[in-house]
């Protein structure tokens, strides 16, 4: 009975060491075993630093959210971030870049605009033959993003225009109107209503003037009816 009772004494001191070797193995395993050794970055022309005193080094725990917002809001001019947690040390940034789509130009300043009109950069050799925008505007930052209605509307006209009809420049006229200007006309825009809505009534107009030969030098949608002459 004695050496039945030492013995079960025993199991129940080797599953209790046993148990503790397994919990201390699990713990070291989960905060060095999955430590973050790699952070790849992918993306054109792209770089930046973590600071890894302020945030976990344990890629189980890294606050993946937390950091693309933070670096979003550190970095405007980038689109955005995607974190991929590669287990078991590797994290992965993907990095959207915000792409030109039009030259921003005011009485004196000039900047390259994506199409959310962020201020991307200034004209370069690259850049420089992007359709221009002109309009008057409160001084701008690389990295901001251009409040103004009219610029705004204007870029949304650009977004939705026809491409078949290459824009040669955008322009903001009387302050109430937004002038586009292509090959054989100028188009006008009112500064109110629904963008879509007048690029499909152009679209009609043009499709019209395309079978016909002819395109007329007014285009007017400022009103109930186009104007066009």
């Amino acid at each position: 009975m004695r050496t039945t009772r030492v013995h079960g004494v025993v199991k129940s001191v080797l599953f209790c060491i046993i148990a503790i070797l397994f919990s201390i193995g699990g713990t070291c395993a989960l905060f060095y075993g999955f430590r973050i050794q790699n952070i790849y970055i992918e993306g054109d022309h792209v770089t930046f630093d973590i600071d890894q005193s302020k945030v976990t080094r344990n890629l189980l725990f890294f606050p993946s959210e937390k950091v693309r917002q933070s670096l979003l809001l550190a970095f405007p001019i980038v689109k955005d971030i995607e974190i991929q947690k590669m287990y078991p040390s590797t994290l992965k940034f993907i990095v959207t870049q915000r792409l030109p789509l039009a030259r921003l130009v005011t009485h004196d300043q000039s900047f390259v605009l994506d199409e959310d009109g962020y201020a991307i950069g200034t004209p370069d050799e690259k850049t420089k033959t992007l359709v221009p925008l002109y309009f008057d505007v409160p001084m701008q930052e690389v990295g901001e993003k251009v409040k103004s209605d009219p610029v705004q509307r204007a870029l949304h006209i650009f977004r939705e225009f026809p491409k078949e009809y290459p824009i040669i420049k955008i322009e903001s006229i009387e302050k109430q109107s937004i002038r586009v200007v292509i090959s054989q006309s100028d188009i006008f825009f009112p500064q109110e209503g629904d963008v879509v809505e007048h690029i499909r009534t152009l679209q009609t107009l043009l499709a019209g003037f395309r079978i016909k030969g002819a395109m007329p030098a007014h285009i007017d949608l400022r009103f109930g009816k186009p104007i066009v002459r």
